[in-house]
């Protein structure tokens, strides 16, 4: 009988070491999974548990903040994140438990990051936060230059715009009653309202502006057939 109870107990802690080890492979497994997700992701990645210190780190930030993993996991994330702007949302997610966005240029880095910061939960239990970084640099710098693009054009428009409305006043004050004037400040019209594509694109036009600048003054209607003409050619 004694054989036989120790028989029987050593089958039940045999059968009870292969559940655990089969949970302890199965949570091996999820791990590993969870890590390939991760590495394979172009966000960066971080999660800060309640003690403040970094869990999980994945390449896409360890390689925009120039560390390894070894020296940024098990870190407090003050250490690791060189940049009051950004531990003040850890800082603010992890005592708020609700989430944080912004968007900041990292001090460590050029780039400029989309950051959401979202509370990590296990059912009630606040476990941390985890840290979202979405590299919106391309789209800022597309932004920038639209910007850049427009003030130009506007530029561009203004000078020949001007000198169009120099020469409507112009011809209203009473240059259009005298042919040679006519011809001359229908001209600046017509010029400058063609295509600037066809005259050489916009900086062509703004050339062509500044060079006529002088010429569209208007006169006045008792000086106007005092001086005479311009030559022509």
């Amino acid at each position: 009988m004694f054989f036989l109870g120790r028989s029987k107990k050593a089958e039940k802690d045999g059968a009870l070491a292969g559940e655990l080890a089969e949970k302890n492979r199965r949570i091996d497994e999820e791990k590993n999974r969870l890590a390939a997700i991760l590495e394979s992701l172009v966000e960066g990645v971080v999660v800060v548990d309640t003690r403040q210190k970094i869990n999980i780190a994945n390449s896409a930030i360890l390689r925009t903040l120039g560390c390894q993993k070894e020296k940024a996991e098990g870190r407090y994330y003050w250490e690791i994140f060189r940049d009051s702007d950004l531990n003040d949302m850890i800082r603010q997610a992890l005592a708020d438990e609700k989430p944080v966005a912004r968007e900041h240029a990292l001090l460590l880095s050029k780039k400029i990051f989309k950051i959401q910061v979202s509370p990590v939960r296990a059912g009630a239990d606040f476990l941390g936060v985890a840290a979202i970084f979405h590299d919106i640099t391309p789209l800022k710098e597309l932004e920038r230059a639209r910007a850049e693009f427009v003030a130009n054009v506007s530029h561009e428009l203004k000078t020949p715009l001007t000198s169009i409305l120099g020469s409507v006043e112009t011809l209203k004050e009473g240059a259009a009653e005298d042919p040679v004037y006519r011809g001359k400040f229908l001209g600046i019209i017509e010029n400058h309202s063609r295509d600037p594509r066809r005259r050489g694109g916009l900086s062509a036009g703004r050339e062509q502006s500044h060079r006529q600048r002088g010429q569209v003054q208007p006169a006045r209607r008792g000086n106007f057939y005092r001086s005479e003409p311009p030559r022509l050619g």
